[in-house]
């Protein structure tokens, strides 16, 4: 869905781009800043998926948030979420398909 942006000197920004969005917000606090910073990232690795990425990294931080709210040690934190990613990269390698083995179909 595009979005209208209105930025300095009344300027004007349609996109339905998410790091276009954030690039635009000036975002001064810092997990604001962080979420920035991962669109960027994806946009320049990728260039597409920047919404997505940004809606998951949100989750995670507020999932964070949660479990330090309760008490929970930043490095246990750290730990799960590191954990979690070696798990989701194993999978996602188990499940990959090359695509050398489908040129020859």
């Amino acid at each position: 869905m595009d979005k209208l942006i209105e930025g300095e000197n009344n300027t004007a920004t349609i996109t339905n781009d998410g790091a276009t969005v954030l690039n635009l917000l000036q975002v001064k606090h810092p997990a604001a800043a962080l979420l920035v910073d991962v669109a960027q990232s994806q946009d320049l690795e990728v260039g597409d998926g920047t919404t997505s990425v940004v809606v998951f990294a949100g989750e995670l931080l507020q999932e964070a948030k949660h479990f330090i709210e309760e008490g929970m040690a930043t490095q246990i934190i750290v730990h799960g979420i590191r954990t979690a990613r070696d798990l989701a990269l194993k999978r996602i390698d188990e499940i990959k398909i090359s695509l050398a083995d489908q040129s020859s179909e």
